[in-house]
């Protein structure tokens, strides 16, 4: 709060801030877990043809609303497991939603003190 204090105090700042960490979290994010995404159906096709005798990995619902779930920083949050692909993701997914949280607060109060101000 005391780096940021001082740079965001309207809401415009506001939301630039939460765009930014947006754009360096989501990229990095987003790739690493199409990339176990890729890597689960690399290990089913070597399976599937035998080179393997490893459990394979089912391109199911489940896996679907998982990537999904990645992809929106919601793994740390609905269904947390150890089985998730990415399972350290779940610190950028509390860092995200920390930040959306503050910023969102953040926000609030400054339309609060700026609605205080006009009605003095």
């Amino acid at each position: 709060m005391l780096a940021y204090a001082g740079r965001l105090t309207d809401l415009s700042q506001a939301l630039d801030f939460l765009i930014l960490r947006i754009g360096r979290l989501w990229p990095l994010h987003a790739t690493v877990a199409i990339f176990f995404l890729a890597l689960m159906l690399v290990k089913s096709g070597i399976v599937r043809l035998g080179v393997s005798s490893a459990n394979p990995a089912s391109v199911t619902p489940d896996l679907l609303a998982q990537v999904g779930r990645d992809l929106i920083f919601l793994n740390a949050f609905v269904n947390p497991s150890w089985l998730t692909m990415n399972f350290p993701a779940w610190s950028i997914n509390s860092e995200f939603w920390g930040h959306m949280l503050c910023s969102a607060f953040s926000a609030l109060l400054l339309f609060l003190f700026a609605q205080q101000g006009r009605s003095r």
